[in-house]
């Protein structure tokens, strides 16, 4: 429904202003019945509404038919004016002894002033309310309620209708009816999408844990709550099980490319019951962390202690060239006497341009692991596969390599935004799983909000994790969702909570250790940086663990 202002006043009053709008029940009949004499009839309706809203200094935005919208400068001025005209209409005698019973909705906001009016959600809320009465009935939203709740006219009380989804609009109103005196208060139900029932009044429902992950990835454990990406999980699948070298995820920043690899494609692996998996993130020493991944394979009996030094003398081996990669790759193939093939994951493989500052590490890391892929080639009985995740913004520095180029050629899958039915699956199957629901309306409201861009998910994820400890005897509700600050908010508003709790010593504290979790982007966007305990004060420390819980 298209909301036009024409034949404006050029006196409507501007900042916070309260919208009624009116129409006619059962116009097209009143038409049928009285012939030519209808005319006589809209006029005198037309002249009892003007009257009454040029009283309480009511002006018209536009009139089309038998309807009517007019602005207010005051929620009780309009009020008043509603009021005053219904009385006036039922005391009217009409031709050929016909009733006029004209709805009425009120709602007040901030539109925009337009050349010939208004615009904005706030005028199509205000006509949505209109338009779901009845013939007699005055409508007010949650908002004009509270402006007039306290300055009722004689012989007027509201009538709580509860809760309403109205067409097009993105959260449901809570709608009050006006019961004047002597006039008719009963009415069939409002005609919304749907009558939502007070939330204590639903039937408890019995939920687990929270399915959902905050700012954290999927991980293998989170399997069973991770949807929206099976199609390209099972492309990834068949990247990694054709593929000899190697496959490439390049996606943009939040759009999930590590959840697709732990909670999505290493389970489908494990099925298979054929592949032995080491994952990493290449961090400022990329080969000491692919040691230190690789040594529960090499050395599954020794304690972890004894593992971390092992692995820091093969790193400094292999960075000499005193012993090649290969030879510890072809140590853990035949260590894994259960298994025929090698996935090796390098999670966020950007850390190599942004933790690892020397160039020549990041050039003989990404040298010995081609090696590898050569050397263990499909002539062999036991094959390695290698797995990056890698921002696609970074693509530019990995082709700077040319052997790494070349060998990206072929290798790359490229991870794209969810589309909306991805992403409804993805808010809703979690909550279904854990017996938790959604209020009729939310989920469509939600991805609304999240839009089309790819680094939403982290914040969708935040705002559902918030949103399922606020839920209400298991229902997750629109009033919840709008108290967490929606998905644009909700992280804003938490950050903000925790930072405020802080002292201002603290708070200062706070920046420097922000500071230190950050590299600035040459090129790039600016991206996440670890920090190890040792470039912090150790004055910082308990503040540094404190915001990490």
């Amino acid at each position: 429904m298209e909301i036009e202002a024409r034949k404006s006043s050029p006196n409507l009053p501007i900042g916070t202003v309260t919208f009624l709008f009116t129409d006619i029940e059962g116009s097209t009949e009143l038409l049928k019945q009285l012939g030519k004499d209808y005319k006589d009839l809209l006029a005198d309706q037309r002249n009892i509404l003007r009257d009454a809203f040029s009283r309480w200094n009511g002006e018209q935005v536009d009139t089309q038919g038998d309807s009517f919208f007019v602005s207010f400068p005051r929620a009780t001025e309009a009020l008043n004016a509603a009021v005053d005209a219904q009385r006036k209409l039922a005391e009217h005698i009409w031709p050929g002894g016909t009733e006029v019973r004209v709805r009425m909705g009120l709602h007040t906001g901030e539109p925009w002033s337009a050349e010939e009016g208004y615009v904005g959600m706030d005028v199509h809320r205000a006509a949505r309310i209109a338009h779901v009465g009845h013939g007699g009935q005055v409508l007010l939203s949650e908002t004009t309620t509270a402006l007039v709740l306290d300055d009722l006219p004689e012989g007027v009380r509201l009538v709580d209708l509860g809760r309403h989804l109205l067409k097009d609009m993105p959260r449901p109103e809570h709608i009050r009816q006006l019961a004047i005196e002597g006039l008719p208060s009963e009415f069939p139900p409002l005609t919304s999408l749907e009558h939502l029932p007070a939330v204590e009044l639903r039937e408890p429902r019995k939920v687990g844990d929270s399915p959902y992950q905050g700012l954290a990835a999927f991980r293998e454990e989170n399997a069973p709550f991770f949807f929206g990406r099976e199609e390209f999980t099972e492309r990834l699948v068949d990247a990694v099980e054709r593929r000899p070298l190697i496959a490439v995820i390049v996606g943009s920043s939040g759009s999930g490319k590590s959840s697709a690899v732990f909670a999505g494609l290493i389970p489908r692996l494990r099925e298979h019951k054929s592949w032995s998996i080491v994952q990493f993130r290449p961090g400022s020493k990329p080969l000491h962390a692919l040691m230190t991944a690789m040594m529960p394979t090499l050395e599954p009996k020794r304690s972890a202690g004894d593992r971390l030094v092992e692995a820091r003398k093969l790193a400094d081996a292999v960075r000499s060239g005193e012993l090649p990669l290969y030879d510890v790759v072809n140590q853990a193939l035949e260590a894994t006497a259960d298994f025929d093939r090698l996935l090796i994951v390098v999670d966020q493989f950007e850390e190599l341009y942004t933790l690892c500052p020397e160039e020549h590490l990041r050039e003989r890391f990404k040298d010995e692991l081609l090696d590898v892929l050569l050397a263990t080639s499909e002539k062999r009985k036991k094959r390695v596969a290698l797995l990056l995740t890698l921002r696609a913004d970074f693509m530019g520095q990995a082709l700077t390599h040319r052997p790494f180029a070349d060998a990206l050629q072929k290798a790359s899958l490229l991870m794209g935004p969810m589309t909306r039915e991805e992403l409804r699956s993805a808010v809703e199957k979690p909550a279904e799983l854990q017996g938790a629901a959604f209020e009729p309306g939310l989920v469509e409201r939600i991805l609304d909000d999240v839009g089309e861009k790819p680094g939403n998910l982290p914040l969708l994820e935040f705002a559902l994790t918030l949103l399922w400890e606020a839920q209400t005897n298991g229902w997750l509700t629109h009033a919840d969702y709008e108290a967490i600050g929606c998905v644009e908010g909700a992280l804003a508003r938490y950050a903000d909570e925790v930072f405020e709790s802080l002292d201002k010593e603290d708070q200062d504290q706070a920046r420097r250790i922000f500071v230190q979790l950050v590299k600035p982007g040459e090129g790039t966007e600016d991206t996440r940086r670890v920090a190890v305990k040792e470039e912090l004060p150790e004055a910082d420390w308990d503040l540094v663990q404190h915001l990490a819980d």
